[in-house]
This record gives structure tokens, C-alpha cells and sequence, in this order.
């Protein structure tokens, strides 16, 4: 049994992947309670694992704007950081390349695009690493999860309140005001705009229940 050491929450966030901890953390660095619901555990197998310059400079961008150092190590401090400070696992990606093949046929130069990072290397994630590390850094700043949750109901009432369902039937996070939820990753939920993810920190919701593993 883990028991949420807590009954309120400024924030919910649905889903413990890269966009979901880093924005639990980011929330969490900066003063607000955060309640991250994934039906899984870590470590586990995720795909999205190439960076590319932007994506890197985006995330030291946020280390800095939000005060979050550890963000760094797979910011503009990787590939070097990320191999001493989160795992050895993720390799170093120079080029992106995508060729056209048709069967039986000489490869044509004209069906074929190659990407440089050209002023740094850029790194291949091992995603079960990495998301277990950015799991670990949203714990370390306060935002709370338990483990295994499977919602099978979410609803929002005339007012606007919130309540979602888990799969053992008893309601939980009724809210007034109403919480805004951030629905990160894939599954059959609609994800909202970055604008709405970001807005959750005005809201609140409440937790009254203990969570089953």
C-alpha cells in the first residue's frame, strides 16, 4: 500500500513519461503541490529517444528559466553529463539519415536526406533510463504518484469540478475550484495544448483515498 502523505493538490498531472515528470517537476521546484497518475511503473520500455540541438537548448532553457539544474544533464551538458549523472546507457547520434530503398534496385542519391547536428553531438535516450531519472528528480522536489493507477472514469460536472474514477470504483479528486489536467503521453485521453498544461497551477484538487500498488 502507498499512501499519499497529503489530501490537497494545486495540480494533477496524468502520465509519468518525459513531458509528464518534467512539468510535475518544474511545478514542484516552484511551489506547488503536484500528484502525478500513470497506470505503469518505471523502469519500463518507451520510444522517442533522438534528440536534436533544439530539443536540447529547449531544456536547458527550462533548467534555467525554472531552477532546475538536473534538467542540464540531458540539456546542453549531454551527451557527457547525461552519461556521468543519469545513465551510461544512452548512445551519441551525430547524424540523422532516411533513405528511399525500392526492391532489387541500386539505392538513388535523389531519394535520400541526411540531417547534421552539425555544432554538437546530440544523444540516443534509453528511455527506461532517462524516464526513470526524471521520475526520481519530480519525487525529490516534492510532487507525489502512486504506482499502478488505471482511471476508468474521468467527468467533469456543471460547475466544473472534477473527479476522476480509478479501476477499484471509488471516486477521488473531487475539486472546487477545478483542477486542469495535464493528459501527457498516449492512450485513449485528448491532450490538451502546452497553454493548458501550464494553467494547472492556479487550480486545485483534492485527494481523500490511499492508493493500492
Amino acid at each position: 500500500m502507498i499512501t499519499i502523505d497529503r489530501t490537497e493538490f494545486d495540480v494533477i498531472v496524468l502520465g509519468t513519461g518525459i513531458a509528464g515528470t518534467m512539468i510535475s517537476t518544474i511545478l514542484s521546484r516552484n511551489g506547488h503541490s503536484v500528484l502525478m497518475i500513470d497506470s505503469g511503473v518505471h523502469p519500463r520500455f518507451a520510444i522517442g529517444e533522438s534528440t536534436i540541438p533544439q530539443t536540447s537548448q529547449l531544456i536547458t532553457m527550462l533548467a534555467k528559466e525554472f531552477k532546475v539544474p538536473e534538467f542540464q544533464y540531458i540539456g546542453l551538458d549531454s551527451p557527457d553529463a547525461l552519461r556521468l549523472h543519469v545513465t551510461r546507457n544512452c548512445g551519441i547520434k551525430r547524424i540523422f539519415g532516411f533513405a528511399y530503398h525500392r526492391l532489387g534496385e541500386e539505392h538513388q542519391i535523389s531519394e535520400a536526406h541526411q540531417f547534421g547536428n552539425i555544432w554538437r553531438d546530440e544523444n540516443h535516450l534509453f528511455r527506461q533510463d532517462v524516464d526513470a531519472y526524471l521520475l526520481t528528480v519530480a519525487l525529490n522536489y516534492g510532487a507525489r504518484t502512486p504506482i499502478s493507477v488505471l482511471i476508468a472514469h474521468l467527468a467533469f460536472g456543471a460547475i466544473l469540478g472534477g473527479f476522476y474514477t480509478p479501476r477499484d470504483g471509488r471516486q477521488r479528486a473531487r475539486s472546487s475550484p477545478p483542477p486542469v489536467l495535464g493528459f501527457v503521453g498516449v492512450g485513449g485521453m485528448q491532450r490538451p495544448d502546452a497553454s493548458s498544461c501550464l494553467s494547472v497551477a492556479v487550480s486545485r484538487a483534492t485527494n481523500e483515498n490511499t492508493y493500492p500498488q
